[in-house]
């Protein structure tokens, strides 16, 4: 978004006949958005969910004493990890 594109065009009457409704305008209003926010949270999530395999895969490594498992089990915590 650049400051050529602000302010943003009306975007019209708000139905304020619940709060639920509300919010589906509102949803509607930022498709883009939505679909942008969602995908973050998926890999966001996806990220700390896949933290336990990588934990696993280092000490399955540890117990078959590989050398290069190790290494690729810390490579993807590394890439997993903040």
């Amino acid at each position: 978004m650049s400051l050529r594109d602000l302010p943003h065009a009306e975007p019209g009457v708000p139905d304020v006949r619940s709060g639920f409704r509300l919010l589906v305008w509102l949803g509607r209003q930022q498709p883009a958005g939505q679909v942008g926010a969602a995908l973050w949270g998926f890999l966001w999530l996806g990220s700390i969910a896949a933290l336990p395999a990588g934990v696993g895969l280092a000490v399955q490594a540890v117990v078959d004493g590989s050398g290069r498992g190790l290494a690729a089990a810390a490579a993807l915590l590394l890439a997993l990890g903040p």
